[in-house]
């Protein structure tokens, strides 16, 4: 798949982050330090995480756990496309997924 992509990690170094693939220029939002050791924490204390995407128009926010990590605006937003959920290899993860909600507002 191509487009934008919010991104989740078990160590939570990319957890939060925007990036883009396939994409000229390139959407890229990584999370500050200070934002992924709060991530991290968060992680931690909860068996689920909350993970927020709200895209209006070329306004990106992302949030875990409440905490915000992108509130951006990319001017290369795709306006339509289709919606994936990847798990990179590498470590053996598990990935589940649960009171999965998605809204279109026009």
């Amino acid at each position: 798949m191509a487009g934008p992509q919010a991104d989740i990690d078990i160590d939570g170094k990319w957890t939060g982050s925007c990036t883009g693939e396939q994409i000229v220029p390139s959407i890229f939002a990584k999370v500050d330090e200070m934002t992924q050791r709060r991530i991290q924490q968060s992680m931690q204390a909860k068996e689920w995480s909350d993970y927020e995407i709200t895209v209006e128009g070329e306004r990106v926010q992302i949030s875990v756990n409440g905490i915000v990590t992108v509130d951006n605006r990319f001017s290369n937003v795709p306006k339509s496309g289709l919606i994936g959920f990847q798990l990179h290899g590498g470590v053996p993860t598990e990935v589940a997924f649960k009171n999965l909600i998605m809204e279109r507002k026009d």
